[in-house]
């Protein structure tokens, strides 16, 4: 009925982009009147509201809240092993050195022969394919020491 109120469901819109946007809302009716034909509309361009600005804020920014090891020391002596874990907020993804692992997570026994440092890199690709941020951690490997041997004669 005319100047009638009735609930619609519509569907979502996600912006790419933060920024000032102009939105307006159309309707159009597809109910069938009571001789079961479709209503038509004489004027499809008079079944939308006036153009309003939105204001789009971006998404949080990815945070990288620990990134830690299990050795207090983030070191070892060759041979030995150590693992990895990190914990995030806001994030997508995460990648460590190039490779997709889980926002919040840890490695297997890693087991590096030299010094190395990996880094993990989170992003938030709600809003902004780009937005990402990274920190490393470097693990230092010793060489095993060696303990002298004492022959007796």
């Amino acid at each position: 009925a005319a100047g009638g109120n009735r609930s619609i469901t519509s569907p979502s819109h996600t912006f790419t982009s933060s920024g000032t946007k102009s939105v307006r809302i159309c309707t159009d009716d597809t109910s069938t009147a009571p001789g079961g034909d479709v209503i038509t509309e004489s004027d499809e361009g008079n079944n939308c509201g006036a153009w309003q600005d939105v204001t789009v804020g971006s998404a949080p920014s990815p945070v990288i809240n620990t990134l830690d090891t299990d050795d207090p020391d983030d070191t070892i002596l060759a041979g030995e092993d150590i693992i990895l874990s990190w914990t995030t907020s806001n994030t997508t993804s995460c990648e460590l050195d190039g490779t997709p692992v889980a926002t919040n997570g840890s490695t297997a026994p890693l087991f590096p022969v030299v010094t190395t440092t990996y880094t993990l890199t989170c992003f938030n690709t709600t809003l902004d394919p780009d937005q990402q941020t990274s920190q490393q951690i470097t693990v230092t490997v010793g060489s095993a020491i060696k303990k002298p041997i004492f022959i007796e004669d």
